[in-house]
């Protein structure tokens, strides 16, 4: 009997130990994950799901350095590709409308690419925001014949700033313990109002998007990213086309039986004929993405 007592005992001073054991994790899960303040991160890498996206970055950056740095696919390939990670804290990656700040200096969440957090290039010659402006007017307007205002549009159409407020002060509760605003000296490279603070968007108005985007006039969300046109040319018919994927198949069919095939052209034309008189119809096929048109008359 008094072997069966103290084991008794031990289970419950075992129960007990063990329910102030979860009542204290619990206590320290809750007061650091719910607080309002978080710390501010003082690199990228410390940001979670920074290696699976680093690694993705340095494949492609890999892609575009063993040629020696002169494959313009490679390159847009690198500059276009958009990076997911949690910079607010909540473990929740690229999420809109959530920004952080990465040594002292402010990020939206949604607007940030490879060139971020990797360091891609060739001696001096570094995809930086700003060397990815040109590579991709390059690519554009030079390999795929498109014009200024095209190859201007398709670059901000990929290329975006981010969803969250520009103003990390309004960012809400969950604000940052010891941020100091940064002033620019010129606020208004950042399209903002003397005194401003260093805004969310900074190196997209600094790199240039944003005056391209400005002289647009358009508002980059709204922007059409996936296209497809035909038209009659005498007695031809013209396609073109805008937003496939960079990489892969573009096939597009008439009604004729007729077809036309290549391989990594994102946007571009062809023209088919001559044709003979009727009504015709097309059909583009890139990257899981289908479009029709038609009729188109001739």
């Amino acid at each position: 009997m008094g072997k069966k007592g103290i084991n008794a005992l031990e289970i419950v001073f075992a129960m007990f130990i063990l329910i102030v054991v979860t009542l204290v994790v619990i206590r320290l899960f809750t007061s650091t994950v719910s607080k309002d303040v978080l710390p501010p991160l003082d690199d990228f890498k410390a940001a979670y799901n920074y290696d699976r996206e680093k690694s993705k970055c340095d494949n492609l950056c890999s892609s575009f350095t063993s040629n020696g740095c002169s494959d313009l696919v490679a390159a847009v390939s690198f500059c276009q590709q958009k990076v997911f990670l949690d910079i607010d804290g909540n473990y929740r990656v690229g999420e809109k409308g959530h920004g952080g700040i990465i040594a002292g200096v402010p990020y939206c969440e949604d607007g940030l690419y490879c060139f971020h957090i990797s360091t891609c290039g060739c001696g001096s010659f570094i995809l930086t925001p700003e060397q990815c402006l040109v590579v991709m007017k390059d690519y554009y307007i030079n390999q795929l014949g498109l014009s200024e205002k095209e190859a201007k549009q398709a670059i901000i159409n990929q290329i975006k700033q981010g969803t969250c407020n520009p103003n990390p002060e309004m960012w809400g509760k969950r604000f940052y313990q010891g941020y100091v605003p940064i002033k620019p000296e010129n606020c208004t490279v950042y399209n903002q109002p003397d005194g401003c603070n260093l805004p969310a968007d900074w190196w997209w108005w600094k790199a240039g998007y944003g005056q391209i985007a400005k002289e647009l006039g358009v508002v980059t969300a709204g922007m059409i990213s996936f296209s497809f046109v035909c038209v009659r040319e005498n007695e031809n018919i013209k396609c073109n086309w805008f937003g496939c994927p960079l990489t892969g198949e573009v096939l597009i069919f008439l009604s004729d039986g007729s077809f036309y095939k290549d391989e990594n052209k994102p946007a571009g034309s062809y023209s088919f004929g001559p044709m003979q008189p009727g009504a015709y119809s097309a059909i583009l096929m890139c990257g899981g993405k289908t479009a029709e048109f038609g009729p188109i008359v001739i």
